[in-house]
Order: C-alpha cells, then sequence, then structure tokens
C-alpha cells in the first residue's frame, strides 16, 4: 500500500511512519512472542530438570547411607576375627599353640557377608537431562556441582566392583579349616585382610559421595525471595 500525499508533507510523513510502524511491529511481535515462549518452556524443561535430579540423588543417598552402616559394622566384625587370627598366629609361629583351637570361630561366616550391600548408583535422571540438552539451562554453580557428583560415581564404581571381586572368595567362609595348619590360617588371614581393605575403600569411596550427594542438593535447593 502507498501512502496518500493528499493531506500534504506533514500528513504525509505521519502516515509514512504509521505504516512503518505496523509492518515493524507485524516483525518483532512474533519474535517477541516466539522468544517469551521458549524462554517459558526452558524454564519449565529447567525445573522438571532439577526435580527428576534432585529425586535421583535423594534416592541413590538413602541407598548409600544404607549400605555405608552395613558396611561399618561388618568392618567391626572383620577386626575382630583379624585380631583372634593374629593372636593365634603369634602362638603358633612362637610353638605355643598348647590349649589353642583348631577351628576357626567363624566370626565372619558366608551369611555375614551376604547381608552387605553393595548398591547400583542411578543415573538416568542426569543422562536424559544430558541428551535433551537441559543441563545448558541449569546455574553454572549446581551444574559445577552436580558434573562433579556424577563423576564421583566413577571412584565409587572402582571400589564396588573390587569389593564385589572380593566377596566372591567369601563363599568358601563357612568351610571348616585347621587353624594348627599355617598354610589354612595364612589362607583365612589373608582373605580377611583383603575384606577388610575393600571395606575401607568402599566406605571411604561412600563418605566421598555423601560429601557430593550434600554439595549436589545444595545446589539443586530452591532459591529463597
Amino acid at each position: 500500500m502507498r501512502p496518500n500525499f493528499t493531506f500534504g508533507p506533514l500528513d504525509s510523513v505521519s502516515q509514512y511512519l504509521l505504516y512503518l510502524s505496523i509492518v515493524v511491529l507485524g516483525v518483532i511481535l512474533p519474535f517477541l512472542l516466539q522468544k517469551w515462549h521458549e524462554r517459558r518452556r526452558n524454564a519449565e524443561l529447567a525445573a522438571q530438570t532439577c526435580a527428576a535430579l534432585r529425586s535421583e540423588i535423594e534416592a541413590n543417598r538413602k541407598r548409600a547411607n544404607k549400605s555405608l552402616t552395613m558396611l561399618r559394622g561388618f568392618k567391626e566384625l572383620l577386626v575382630e576375627e583379624k585380631l583372634f587370627l593374629d593372636e593365634h598366629w603369634r602362638r603358633v609361629i612362637a610353638d605355643d599353640a598348647a590349649g589353642l583351637s583348631t577351628s576357626s570361630p567363624n566370626i565372619v561366616h558366608r551369611e555375614t557377608t551376604a547381608m552387605v550391600s553393595y548398591p547400583v548408583m542411578q543415573t538416568t535422571a542426569w543422562e536424559v537431562a544430558r541428551h535433551a540438552d537441559a543441563l545448558r539451562l541449569l546455574p553454572r554453580e549446581t551444574l559445577t556441582a552436580l558434573t562433579l557428583l556424577y563423576r564421583g560415581h566413577t571412584a565409587y564404581d572402582e571400589a564396588r566392583s573390587m569389593a564385589l571381586a572380593i566377596s566372591v572368595r567369601s563363599n568358601a567362609m563357612d568351610l571348616p579349616i585347621d587353624l594348627s595348619a599355617r598354610c589354612a590360617l595364612e589362607s583365612r588371614m589373608e582373605l580377611i585382610a583383603h575384606l577388610l581393605s575393600s571395606n575401607e575403600f568402599l566406605c571411604n569411596s561412600l563418605e566421598q559421595l555423601d560429601q557430593l550427594f550434600e554439595e549436589g542438593l545444595k545446589s539443586l535447593a530452591p532459591a529463597r525471595t
């Protein structure tokens, strides 16, 4: 549409500016509306992502704390049997084994090792958020804390794999052994030492992971207004 110049120069300029404003608004308004919808969708996606991650972290932390409690109780049994075996060994090598029991007390046996759990930490919410490109919507501090947390799963997985490999050997715990025989005593002491080592490694990993859980949940806490 061409402007009408019949109203003189001033009217023609005003009319031309009016047409120009309509054209500009026709271009800008849809763009602004699209941006508003995009920001709204991003805000909803960020909120859903935070809620899913918070739920996953809380569930992982609950499993980890339960496992840590059992591992600490298991460690007490391991230490008790280690002390018994150490004393038995000192008397055997000193030829002072008179009156010593020749059978293991089985303080640690197959049933006690089976009670200890080695939970798998879930990463579904993290992977979904990563593939949906939702992590870019999180604040930098939150993303940093969560990245450290989920990378921390790797150290725990290594400790878990070692503990599982050693726990397989504990299936022989209930077999009767003659502690007067040095080879049997050494074998039992070696197994207890390996179980203690893996237990300590796993406990340390879970304790470090708990600190990362704390930081991750703190970073996901809603901002106070």
